[in-house]
């Protein structure tokens, strides 16, 4: 017997279920059968028994294919193991045929082309459509499958049905009207015995024709309860049409339609018909009249001794098929917002405002926890980043969980392997490269930390890798054949540095350290010596790292068939990702797919970006973990047969164009020129959607949409669905749609949220505490990043090194930021340049100039490697100069720029012999501080400052002199001298050169526990003219202008001093004091001949 229960209210469902198993299986080891749409039901049913009953157990849930299958195997033993029309099974025999016969298929030759030039990638794609096409003719249209599997069928004037005969046809396939055939003929003499004595589908609000007859069929022989939602369960309704269907009938035949309840004749469509068919089927008994235990009251939503929510009312009339009736005034006044709908601007304002009314809710009702809200909507992905962004930041915190996303979206490792399988197509540019190692699958495999990371970035940033693993791999991008700026010349050049060690020296007399060596290969390899002993390890990680993902560079010339693909990804997958759980994931799906190709017979050669598409195609198939129903807040899509009850339900992105979605069909989709009754629509499913959601909804329904623009606050129409909502509403309120959606500012900080006596902001409100501190004019603490000096540092922070103590004066904010958070901040963007330069790159010049300074300052000038050609080699191996040409004209013009400064300089003797340096280490107090003082000549320290120098240099200028008068140990004079083509400048010895390094030290040691207020750039511009500081000057460089950024627009500076003000009429002391010791000591020794 075919039993159909019906209820507007799943849980009324769920009862007479638990009513209904209660009469226990005359086996009481057999096993309940429970047949549902998707596993979101399966979980929440299974919760709900548990959790009425106590337990919930031998209860198995399958989805309809499943149980149909299983059905057919119970009636006839020759059924193949796997369904071999499934659309993952017929698009590879389609593609098949469609590469092999093109010529035969002359209406799609626009799509793939032709014999001579097929483009296989389109026929991949091809082939998935037309492998869908094909699975909904099975279900939908079973009459045109037959007709073109007769033998006198004329296949010449229909394309699908050739391609469905020598696909399937001609090559005995089995598939689903074979089968049902098969089922109809068997199950008349199937013993009864064999079939499950109950069989339960749960929930369904659509299936195709084929499974509804075999249900029918079913009924006979077995128990079959069919416990569906019906929105008017006491009335019929099968006949109630919506204002546009009516719209297009006869003048007669309207005069015999009403609509009755508008929602539910325009967005019951769906459910209309399948109940309709359902009452078609023979020996079925309706039940509608239960006895509850526990009795749900119709109303769900009264409250005892209270009026109805304005939600409650709708869904009554929707159960009564009652026409909206505008409600007494008495009633208007007392309803209450249990439907509200707003408009945002973005997503991401849709999203705040929905936390801040989850906050309401929670506050409003004690009852309600954060598992009684459902939050729903048609894009999971494209609200994810936004959900977890807003849900995991914000206080206090919300438990939440988020269904139904994209397996690429939630397992890294197959991110990680779809930008992997973008190489071969690229250019292997280094920022590429270096991204795959943000993943941990990868990072992991080559035991490579984030701090070996980012070695590795300033290594190759320090080599000028830009694009292309070789010379060869840059000529496949019919650019010249040249090692400059690629992968394989730079790491040859670290591994040669860090092979020639400390003995660099000694092993080419004393010269710098940059060597060139003469080979056969395009450019001379220059060993990069700026390595350290101890990454020998990382280097040796990073290079097997870089090998591994280079074996891939060739891939896309190949062409082999899919298990040879496999066997090559299965390789690479394990030779570049670190083996767990994620990884066998991965190769399981990938085992599917060769298992896939194993079963259809598929060995056509596949070229790389077909296979890559396949596979990209497989990953889809892999399941996610299921959060639905898993913990606190359920986001998740909005699907078909999903909306269970909840007591607040959401709907987000409800915004017009993006739902209900639209039907798009191929002009080749034969049912889309012939529709019937049942067919599937997504925009009849997505309309049914809505209105099973606002059943769904117990307590509050909120809805959400763009409702505003970002460019000028003009309103932007919702989803027609919510309008059709809007205008219904209206009807019971008597006010018009406009009125009741609230419309949201753009930014949460906005005054209106905090407003406490406007009416006309009631719907406003915000949890947010920092947003109304700022709109009551209080001081926001969160502005200040630190308040309180932290602890003294270790002791051993007081010995320090020249180097790192210049560095701390260069900028005090980011030194701060970097010992005590271990926050680097960077002047530039950090990303690394992925184009070679086609002219000097900025702060190029002054690395091309010192090139030619060291050749001229040199010694040794026999040897060939310092010849001035050889100089210009140099500059091609460090990557400075532009391929070609150009580049040669570019060095020979810097080499003439230094050249005549050279000429120029104003000091006698500056070509004698320079020391490489003095290693020095003094004690000054508390502290002491060790390092080298380079430059060295006879009459003091002499500095060619080839391009004009910056605040740092002049800062590292003056501490070195202060150094240099502090050692003791030093010969020579102790007065330095800087030269550049902008300025000279001498200082003069400096007798108590070690109480003003203590004086610095000591701010030093201030400045590593609170931040230093001293600004390097804006100290420096009010000694522009020594004489007479500035102030203004000051003022101007920490603000800024409309020609060149503040200082104070810096990152560190806007984290640790956002909120201090440089008024020339009130700078701070600090900042003056400390200005002052650098900048203003320094021109107080500076040597004035009698000229200036």
């Amino acid at each position: 017997m075919l039993t159909i229960h019906t209820s507007n209210q799943l849980e009324q469902l769920k009862n007479q279920f638990s009513k209904l198993i209660k009469t226990p299986l005359d086996n009481v080891f057999a096993t309940e059968i429970v047949v549902v749409q998707n596993a979101g039901m399966a979980r929440w049913l299974s919760m709900q028994l548990a959790d009425s009953s106590g337990v919930s157990a031998n209860t198995k849930f399958l989805f309809p294919a499943e149980f149909m299958w299983h059905l057919l195997r119970l009636v006839s033993e020759d059924i193949p193991e796997k369904n071999q029309c499934t659309p993952e099974t017929m698009r590879f025999h389609i593609m098949r045929e469609l590469t092999q016969n093109p010529q035969d298929y002359a209406e799609i030759a626009h799509y793939i082309g032709n014999l001579e030039q097929q483009d296989a990638l389109a026929t991949w794609e091809l082939s998935c459509e037309i492998s869908q096409l094909m699975d909904q003719y099975l279900f939908y249209r079973s009459h045109w499958i037959r007709d073109w599997e007769k033998p006198e069928w004329n296949s010449d004037n229909n394309w699908q049905s050739r391609l469905w005969k020598r696909c399937v046809q001609d090559r005995n396939l089995i598939h689903w009207l074979a089968l049902q055939d098969q089922f109809k003929q068997s199950f008349e003499l199937l013993d009864k015995s064999k079939l499950d004595e109950r069989i339960t589908f749960f929930s369904m609000s659509a299936l195709s024709p084929g499974y509804i007859d075999m249900l029918g069929e079913l009924g006979a022989k077995t128990d079959v309860h069919l416990f569906m939602i019906n929105p008017c369960e006491d009335i019929y309704w099968g006949d109630i049409q919506s204002e546009k269907s009516i719209a297009k009938m006869d003048p007669e035949t309207k005069s015999y339609m009403d609509i009755q309840n508008p929602l539910l004749a325009s967005m019951g469509k769906q459910g209309r018909d399948f109940i309709d068919k359902l009452l078609n089927l023979p020996s079925y008994e309706e039940q509608q009249d239960y006895d509850f235990d526990d009795g749900i009251q119709d109303d769900c939503l009264q409250v005892a001794g209270k009026q109805p929510s304005l939600l409650s009312i709708l869904q009554k009339d929707i159960e009564q098929l009652a026409e909206p009736q505008a409600l007494a005034i008495d009633q208007i006044t007392n309803l209450d917002n249990s439907i509200s709908i707003n408009a945002c601007h973005t997503a991401m304002r849709e999203i705040e405002v929905l936390y801040d009314q989850i906050l309401n809710e929670l506050d409003s009702d004690p009852t309600l926890a954060p598992s009684d809200f459902v939050v729903m909507m048609p894009d999971v992905e494209k609200y994810a980043a936004y959900i977890d962004a807003v849900f995991s930041a914000s206080n206090p915190s919300l438990p939440f969980s988020i269904a139904d996303r994209e397996a690429l979206n939630v397992f890294q490792i197959i991110e990680a392997l779809e930008k992997l399988f973008t190489l071969p197509d690229s250019r292997f540019e280094v920022e590429s490269v270096f991204e795959l190692l943000n993943y941990t699958d990868i990072s992991d495999k080559f035991d490579l930390d984030n701090n070996q990371i980012a070695t590795c970035r300033e290594l190759a940033k320090a080599t000028n890798i830009r694009w292309g693993i070789n010379a060869a791999n840059r000529k496949q991008n019919q650019l010249p054949y040249t090692e400059e700026h690629t992968w394989k010349y730079a790491l040859d050049r670290i591994l040669l540095g860090y092979s020639l060690g400390e003995d660099i020296d000694t092993l080419v007399a004393s010269l710098t350290s940059e060597k060139l060596f003469e080979s056969d290969r395009l450019l001379s390899l220059l060993a990069f010596t700026d390595i350290e002993g101890s990454e020998a390890l990382m280097l040796a990680n990073f290079k097997q790292c870089t090998d591994s993902i280079f074996s891939i560079q060739h891939w896309h010339s190949l062409e082999l068939t899919l298990s040879q693909w496999i066997d090559k990804t299965k390789h690479l997958i394990q030779s570049v990702m670190v083996e767990n759980t994620d990884q066998q994931v991965l190769i399981n799906a990938i085992s599917n797919l060769k298992e896939m190709g194993d079963f259809t017979e598929f060995d056509q050669l596949l070229t790389y970006n077909v296979f890559n598409k396949m596979l990209m195609s497989c990953f889809q198939s892999i399941s996610a973990n299921e959060k639905y129903l898993g913990y606190g807040i359920t986001f998740c899509a909005l699907v078909p047969m999903r909306s269970v009850p909840f007591k607040v339900v959401a709907l987000v992105g409800m915004n017009d164009g993006e739902f209900p979605r639209q039907d798009k069909h191929h002009s080749f989709d034969l049912m889309a020129d012939k529709p019937l009754k049942g067919d599937r629509s997504r925009r009849d499913e997505d309309r049914y959607l809505f209105l099973e959601s606002i059943l769904a909804a117990r307590n509050k329904l909120l809805i959400s949409f763009n409702g505003l623009s970002v460019k000028d606050n003009s309103d932007i129409p919702p989803s027609v669905l919510v309008n059709e909502l809007l205008e219904t509403v209206s009807v019971y309120t008597n006010l018009e749609p406009e009125a009741l959606i609230t419309k949201h500012p753009l930014q949460a900080f906005s005054p209106k949220y905090f407003e406490t006596n406007s009416q006309n902001n009631a719907d406003l409100y915000s949890y947010a505490k920092e947003y109304c501190s700022l709109n009551k004019n209080e001081a926001l603490a969160s502005q200040i990043f630190i308040q309180e000096a932290l602890e003294e540092p270790d002791n051993g922070y007081r010995d320090i090194s020249l180097a790192d103590f210049i560095s701390f004066y260069k900028n005090p904010a980011r030194y701060f930021l970097k010992q005590r958070f271990s926050i680097q901040t960077f002047d530039d963007d950090p990303s690394l340049l992925i184009r070679e330069p086609f002219e000097l790159e900025s702060f190029k010049d002054r690395e091309i100039r010192n090139l030619v300074l060291e050749n001229h300052d040199g010694q040794n000038d026999s040897l060939a490697i310092k010849e001035s050609a050889h100089q210009e080699l140099i500059a091609r191996a460090k990557g400075l100069l532009p391929y070609g040409q150009i580049g040669d004209e570019i060095y020979q013009r810097e080499k003439h720029i230094t050249e005549s400064f050279i000429d120029n300089l104003a000091i006698e003797d500056t070509n004698e012999k320079q020391s490489a340096h003095h290693y020095f280490n003094i004690k000054l107090g508390d502290f002491s501080i060790h390092g080298n003082i380079d430059q060295l000549i006879d009459k003091g320290r002499l500095v060619k400052a080839v391009t004009k120098p910056f605040t740092g240099d002049y800062i590292s200028f003056w501490l070195t002199h202060l150094v240099l008068n502090a050692v003791d140990d030093l010969s020579c004079d102790k007065t330095s001298y800087l030269f550049s083509p902008d300025v000279d400048l001498q200082l003069t010895p400096v007798d108590d050169a070690k109480n003003r390094l203590q004086e610095l030290l000591e701010y030093y040691w201030k400045g590593l526990s609170f931040p230093l207020l001293f600004f390097p750039k804006s100290g420096f511009a009010m000694y522009k003219k020594p004489s007479d500081t500035n102030h203004k000057e000051a003022q101007d460089r920490w603000q800024g202008s409309d020609m060149f950024a503040g200082e104070k627009d810096s990152f560190e500076h806007w984290l640790l001093h956002r909120t201090l003000e440089m008024d020339k009429n009130n700078l701070p002391q600090e900042f003056l004091d400390i200005s002052q010791k650098v900048f203003g000591d320094m021109y107080l020794f500076q040597y004035l001949n009698e000229n200036d």
